[in-house]
C-alpha cells in the first residue's frame, strides 16, 4: 500500500500549501488544475496516436497525459500571475480555511492526474502494492503467491489461476480520497457537457481507471501489452444462433479421472480433464442477455517474439451504445472459437466457440496472413444496441459497421476457413480465382485487349466517403491521408492534359517522366482545350507497374489536431508496404478539387533520378484544406511484378488495403 500512502501525504502536504497561500490563490489554482486536467485527459491520445506511438508505445499515453497537465498547468498559472497582480484580503480563518479546501480540490485533481499517469506505465497490474482489481476467493480470501514462492512462480502466478472460483474486488487508491478516480470522473464530465468537443472521455473509456488495468493483466513480462494501430481488422460480426449443439457456446467441466488413469491413458496420480458443454443463451449470458460474435484478424505486427499471440479476456474490449439514451458501455471476451476452429485447421463436429472466464489468457500460433479470431461477447438483449468498435491491446480499434452485420442472413458464417492448399513436390499448385477487379474492362471475344483504366474523378455534387465503410479501419482524423477508395495498376491520367502549366517539365510522346504539372478544368471537370503537347500516361520503367491509390484527406477537428495533421502534411512521411514488410516510397502524387474558386488539376511526378530519394514535394496550388467535398487524392508507386500491397504507413494509423487484393502484374 506505498503507492496509496505516497498520494495521501502528496494530498495533505498540497492541501497544507494552498491554505498557507490564501483563499484567492487558492481558488484561482483550483479552477487553472480543472481546465489542465480537462485538457490532459482530451488531448493524450491525440498526441501518442500523433506523435509518440512510434517511439514510446508503452510509456506514450502517460507521458502524453502528464506532461499536457504539467505544461497546460503552468502556463496558465504564469498568465494569471502576470495578469492579476494584485490579491484579496479575507480574515485570517476564512483565508486560511477556504484556501485549504479549495486546495484540497486541486490536490485531489494533481495527484490524481499523476497517479493515472503512473498507472499507464507497464509496471504490471500492480504497482508500489496498489492494484485496481484484487483476486479473491469464495470466503473472500485474497488470491495471492505463497509467501516463500521464487520470481518464476510469482511471475507465472497468474496464468496458472483457476479462474471460474476467483472474483475481481474492486479497491480504491488511497481509501477515502481516491484522487485518480476523482481526476477522471472530473475530466469525463466536463468532455460531455461544458467542455464538450468532437468525442466524449466516456464514449471511448466508460471507465478509464479499470481500462488502464486491463492492459497491463498480461501474464507473463514477455508478452506486449500496447500493438500496432492497425494490426486488427473485422471480418464480419453476428448474434449468435444457438440453434444447434455446433453453433453455441461451451464451458469446460471439470471431470476427474480414477487414480491411475491419467491424462492420454498414462498411469500415475489422479488427473483432470475437462469435456464440453453447451451452454443456453438464457442460463449462459444471464438475465435478457445474448451473444455476440465478432470474427477479425490480427496481423503478424501484433504477435510476440516467439510468433505467438498471447492475451487475456481483459485486453480485448467491445465497445457498444445501448438503449435509447445513448449510454455507451464497454464489454469484455467471454468467449473464443474452438482450438479446432482455427484457420489452420476446422471440425465440422466441434463445438464452434468455448467460453471464457474473466482473468484467463489465450494463446494461439500467428499464421501465414495473420491470426483469425472469433470473439464472443455477453451483451443485452435489447432492440437499441449498436456496436461501435472493437480494441485489442489499446492501440488497435477496428469499427464495427451495419454491413458487416451478418445476423440476418440465412445462414451465419461458417467456422474458419483453412488456407489454400500448398502443392507437394513435383505437383503443379493449385489454382487460385482470380483477385477482384477495381474496374469493369472486359472485352469481347473479337475486339482487341482494352486500354488500361482510368482512375475515377470527382463529379459535381457527388456524395463522398465520411463514415467508415465495410473492412475500413478506424482512422484517426491525424494520420493526414486516411481509407482506401480505390486502387489500380495503370499508367494512365484521368484525362488527357493538352492546356496546363508546369515547371521541370520531362515530357516524351505524351509520357510524363517527371515534373510539376497543373491545369484548370471547366465547370464539368473536364480539361480545357489548348495546343501544349499532351500528357497522357506517366512513365512507367521497363519490368515495373505504376500503382494509383485513391485515398481520402483527413481533415482534423480540434485545434490540436489541425497543428499535428498541419505537421504530418508538411513531412509526408508516407510509403506502401507490402506483405514482405518491404517498403516503396511514392514516385508521385496528383490531386483534382477546387482551388481559388475552379476545379483544379495539380500533379507531382519524379523524375528518375529523384525517386527512392527525395520526399514528394507539397502542392502549391491545392491547399489541404481543398481536399473536402468533391476531391480526387491519388498517390503513386512503382511496384515490381507479384508485390502485394498491405498498407500506407502515415506515421499514425495505417491506411490499409488488404481489402482490395491489389496484385502487380506481370
Amino acid at each position: 500500500m506505498w503507492f496509496s500512502l505516497f498520494a495521501i501525504v502528496l494530498i495533505l502536504a498540497m492541501t497544507f500549501f494552498q491554505g498557507l497561500q490564501g483563499l484567492f490563490s487558492a481558488l484561482i489554482t483550483c479552477i487553472l488544475t480543472v481546465l489542465a486536467a480537462a485538457l490532459a485527459f482530451g488531448l493524450y491520445e491525440d498526441l501518442y496516436f500523433g506523435q509518440l506511438i512510434r517511439f514510446q508505445p508503452d510509456h506514450g499515453r502517460s507521458i502524453a497525459l502528464v506532461g499536457i497537465f504539467i505544461i497546460g498547468l503552468l502556463v496558465l498559472r504564469g498568465l494569471f500571475d502576470a495578469i492579476i497582480k494584485g490579491n484579496m484580503h479575507f480574515p485570517l480563518y476564512v483565508d486560511r480555511i477556504g484556501g485549504g479546501v479549495v486546495g484540497f480540490v486541486s490536490a485531489l485533481i494533481t495527484v490524481g492526474v499523476l497517479a493515472v499517469g503512473v498507472q499507464m506505465l507497464p509496471f504490471g497490474t500492480s504497482f508500489l502494492g496498489f492494484s485496481r482489481y484484487e483476486l479473491v476467493d469464495e470466503q473472500e480470501r485474497a488470491v495471492a503467491p505463497p509467501e516463500d514462492a521464487d520470481q518464476e512462480a510469482i511471475r507465472t502466478f497468474r496464468s496458472r489461476i483457476d479462474y471460474r472460483t476467483v472474483k475481481h474486488r474492486r479497491r480504491s487508491l488511497a481509501g477515502f480520497f481516491n484522487p485518480d478516480g476523482f481526476a477522471a470522473g472530473i475530466a469525463s464530465h466536463l468532455s460531455a457537457n461544458a467542455l464538450q468537443g468532437r468525442n466524449q472521455l466516456s464514449a471511448v473509456y466508460p471507465d478509464l481507471l479499470g481500462s488502464i488495468y486491463n492492459a497491463q493483466s498480461a501474464h507473463f513480462n514477455a508478452s506486449r501489452i500496447a500493438v500496432p494501430s492497425d494490426s486488427l481488422r473485422v471480418e464480419a460480426w453476428w448474434f449468435m444462433p444457438n440453434k444447434s449443439p455446433i453453433d453455441s457456446l461451451h464451458d469446460r467441466v471439470p471431470v476427474e479421472t480414477p487414480e491411475g488413469q491419467g491424462k492420454s491413458g498414462q498411469r500415475g496420480p489422479g488427473s483432470t480433464l475437462v469435456r464440453l458443454e453447451r451452454i443456453k443463451t438464457e442460463a449462459g449470458a444471464g438475465p435478457e442477455q445474448r451473444y455476440i460474435v465478432v470474427r477479425v484478424n490480427l496481423n503478424s505486427e501484433a504477435r510476440d517474439e516467439d510468433n505467438h499471440h498471447r492475451f487475456t479476456t481483459e485486453q480485448v474490449r467491445l465497445v457498444a451504445r445501448v438503449g435509447k439514451p445513448g449510454e455507451v458501455r464497454e464489454f469484455f471476451l467471454a468467449g473464443i472459437n474452438h482450438a479446432f476452429q482455427t484457420a489452420n485447421s476446422h471440425d465440422q463436429a466441434q463445438p464452434r466457440w468455448v467460453k471464457l472466464y474473466r482473468g484467463e489468457s489465450i494463446a494461439r500460433q500467428n499464421e501465414s496472413g495473420g491470426l483469425n479470431l472469433d470473439w464472443v461477447f455477453a451483451v443485452p438483449q435489447t432492440p437499441d444496441f449498436t456496436p461501435l468498435f472493437v480494441e485489442y491491446k489499446q492501440n488497435a480499434r477496428a469499427a464495427l459497421s451495419p454491413a458487416q452485420d451478418k445476423s440476418n442472413e440465412p445462414q451465419v458464417p461458417t467456422p474458419l476457413k483453412p488456407p489454400a492448399r500448398k502443392a507437394k513436390p513435383g505437383e503443379e499448385p493449385p489454382q487460385e480465382p482470380a483477385p477482384p477487379q477495381p474496374f469493369d474492362n472486359k472485352p469481347s471475344a473479337d475486339a482487341s485487349p482494352s486500354p488500361q483504366p482510368q482512375p475515377s474523378t470527382p463529379r459535381p455534387g457527388s456524395p463522398q466517403p465520411s463514415t467508415p465503410r465495410p473492412g475500413d479501419r478506424m482512422q484517426d482524423r491525424v494520420s493526414g491521408i486516411g481509407p482506401t477508395r480505390e486502387g489500380i495498376f495503370s499508367t494512365r491520367l484521368p484525362f488527357t492534359l493538352t492546356d496546363y502549366g508546369a515547371s521541370s517539365l520531362e515530357l516524351g510522346g505524351g509520357v510524363l517522366r517527371g515534373g510539376h504539372v497543373w491545369a484548370n478544368l471547366d465547370d464539368n471537370w473536364k480539361p480545357l482545350s489548348g495546343s501544349r503537347g499532351p500528357i497522357e500516361t506517366f512513365e512507367e520503367p521497363p519490368g515495373i507497374k505504376l500503382l494509383q491509390i485513391s485515398v481520402e484527406k483527413l481533415q482534423p477537428a480540434s485545434w490540436i489536431g489541425g497543428i499535428l495533421g498541419t505537421a504530418i502534411d508538411n513531412i509526408q512521411d508516407f510509403y506502401l508496404v507490402d506483405e514482405g514488410g518491404k517498403k516503396f516510397m511514392p514516385v508521385g502524387m496528383y490531386a483534382v478539387a477546387m482551388a481559388g474558386g475552379r476545379p483544379t488539376i495539380e500533379i507531382r511526378f519524379l523524375d528518375d533520378i529523384a525517386r527512392g530519394m527525395a520526399r514528394l514535394p507539397k502542392f502549391e496550388r491545392i491547399r489541404p484544406r481543398d481536399l473536402q467535398g468533391d476531391y480526387a487524392l491519388f498517390f503513386l508507386f512503382h511496384l515490381p511484378p507479384g508485390t502485394r500491397p498491405v498498407h500506407i504507413h502515415t506515421g499514425r494509423t495505417n491506411v490499409d488495403l488488404r481489402d482490395f487484393n491489389l496484385v502487380a502484374p506481370n
